[in-house]
């Protein structure tokens, strides 16, 4: 009886350890009904109702397309749907500041707001199969950790 669901989310900066708090508003569709008339109306939404959002008490969408290396992060932006609407200087400014200011907020390339600060997330609380991941088991620095906790 549902059409589409959508869930909320963890979404990660730099590290699977590193948080952005608090979550972000947007909510994904990520499951469709798909019947002969379905119809996409945005990158992943479709004409299917009700939509139903999961509380994140039952699911979260664990999301680590920020939590990659520099590199991966600039190739990323260059090739971003959104790539027009990324702020000016965002990649010098916020994803390499950040490294130097961990106490700086506002940190999505877009919409500000939505990434209002990261903080230190303890590797218990990623799913199990992220908790052996090589990232977690590097760590992140004492001097960011320290900051960010």
């Amino acid at each position: 009886e549902v059409g589409q669901l959508a869930v909320e989310m963890n979404t990660y900066w730099k590290n699977p350890l590193i948080r952005i708090d608090p979550p972000e508003p947007y909510t994904p569709r990520i499951i469709s009904r798909v019947t002969p008339t379905t119809r996409f109306v945005d990158l992943r939404a479709t004409n299917e109702l009700p939509v139903v959002c999961i509380n994140r008490s039952f699911a979260i969408l664990y999301h680590f397309s920020y939590a990659k290396s520099t590199k991966k992060i600039q190739a990323k932006i260059e090739n971003f749907s959104h790539a027009d609407e990324i702020r000016p200087n965002w990649f010098e400014q916020v994803w390499l500041g950040w490294d130097n200011d961990p106490l700086m907020e506002n940190l999505h390339p877009t919409h500000p707001p939505c990434y209002r600060r990261a903080i230190y997330e303890a590797k218990e609380c990623l799913p199990k199969d992220m908790q052996n991941h090589p990232q977690v088991k590097a760590g992140i620095p004492n001097k960011i950790k320290k900051m960010i906790t």
